[in-house]
């Protein structure tokens, strides 16, 4: 994996099976966000990761993990299926959306 860390604060990463041309953005503060999110969720990451899989996730189980707990990053799309799953949860409990959407 490749990661590029900009003065902004976002970083640019690609793995392998994305390709060299693929590059997807992340900001640090979005995947903060959302792991405040998953974890006032109540969710454990298979029931997360199932659902996210559901509304079109394109990611495995292990690497939505490695995101959730701040090993990993996500390409865009998938951090905002991700957090769109998490702010419905929370929803769903009278909380607030916590989870941001990139862009």
């Amino acid at each position: 994996m490749l990661v590029l860390r900009s003065s902004s604060g976002l970083k640019s990463s690609t793995y392998a099976n994305f390709g060299r041309s693929a590059w997807a953005l992340m900001d640090e503060n979005q995947q903060a966000l959302t792991h405040v999110a998953f974890l006032l969720a109540d969710l454990e990451v298979h029931e997360a990761w199932l659902e996210y899989f559901a509304y079109g996730g394109n990611q495995g189980l292990w690497v939505v993990d490695a995101y959730l707990n701040g090993l990993a990053p996500l390409p865009a799309h998938d951090c905002d299926v991700l957090a769109l799953v998490l702010n419905e949860r929370l929803s769903d409990l009278r909380l607030p959306h916590l989870a941001s959407y990139s862009g």
